[in-house]
Order: C-alpha cells, then sequence, then structure tokens
C-alpha cells in the first residue's frame, strides 16, 4: 500500500520536472544576432556621447582619475563596442558604403574626438598641455582639407 503511493507521488513529480524543463526551453527563442550591422552615424554619435561623459565625469576635479586614463577607458570602450557589436564596421558618411575599420586608427580617431567634446562639454577638466597639443593638431588637419 505504501509501495503504490510513493510511486505515484515520484512519477508525478518526474513528469513535471520533464513537462517544466520540454516546456521552458521550447519557448524561448535564441536571441542572438546572427549578423552584425554596421555602425551607423547615430551609433557613433551615441558612443562619443557616452564617452565623453564618462571622461567629464571621471576626470573632474576632486576625482582621483587623470584625464589621460579616463580619455584611454572611454577609447578603449569605443573601439570594443564597434568591434564586437558591429564586426568593426561602420558606414561611411560620405560614400554610405559600409567599411572595416582598424581598430588601432579608430582608437586615434575617438581619443581625437573625444578630446574636442571634452574641451567644448568639461574644459576645466582638461589639463592645459593636452588642450594645447589639440589645437596644434586641429590646425594642421584642418590645413590639409
Amino acid at each position: 500500500m505504501l509501495i503504490p503511493k510513493l510511486l505515484k507521488i515520484f512519477s508525478v513529480s518526474i513528469l513535471f520536472t520533464i513537462f517544466q524543463v520540454d516546456f521552458f526551453t521550447g519557448l524561448k527563442p535564441v536571441k542572438a544576432n546572427t549578423k552584425n550591422i554596421a555602425a551607423n552615424f547615430n551609433d557613433l554619435a551615441l558612443y562619443e556621447g557616452m564617452g565623453t561623459s564618462y571622461v567629464c565625469g571621471a576626470s573632474k576635479k576632486g576625482i582621483d582619475l587623470e584625464f589621460k586614463k579616463s580619455l584611454h577607458v572611454a577609447s578603449s570602450t569605443f573601439v570594443t563596442v564597434v568591434m564586437k557589436k558591429h564586426d568593426s564596421l561602420i558606414i561611411d558618411s560620405k560614400s554610405k558604403k559600409e567599411q572595416k575599420i582598424d581598430p588601432e586608427v579608430l582608437y586615434n580617431n575617438v581619443s581625437f574626438r573625444l578630446i574636442g567634446r571634452a574641451i567644448d562639454a568639461c574644459p576645466d577638466s582638461v589639463p592645459k598641455k593636452t588642450k594645447t597639443e589639440f589645437e596644434k593638431e586641429l590646425k594642421r588637419i584642418q590645413k590639409l582639407l
């Protein structure tokens, strides 16, 4: 009499477990992107804005993070996101075509742009030497254009 009751209890719990595993795994679709989409202007603007916010917030007076270190973290994060989420692909603003960008080139360009944005957004956080170097390089670039 005791054995049939135990079998009934165990069989119900085993069936319930099997049902749960089968039911819940069947309802969960795979949500991973199979194709990476190139970063467009809006994506890049978002990542740049986030980088500027980080640089300005982390390098404010009273916080013990040097400007160069916060710039490196923001630039590296930007590059990592573009590499991982977008497979290093960006949409060229002039030709509107996808192109693969070298991480080192992207890092240097992003660092330069973040310095310019930081000078506009939080000038007190940017060291004078960095401002001077930025302005000198900006003039050199403008002459090339």
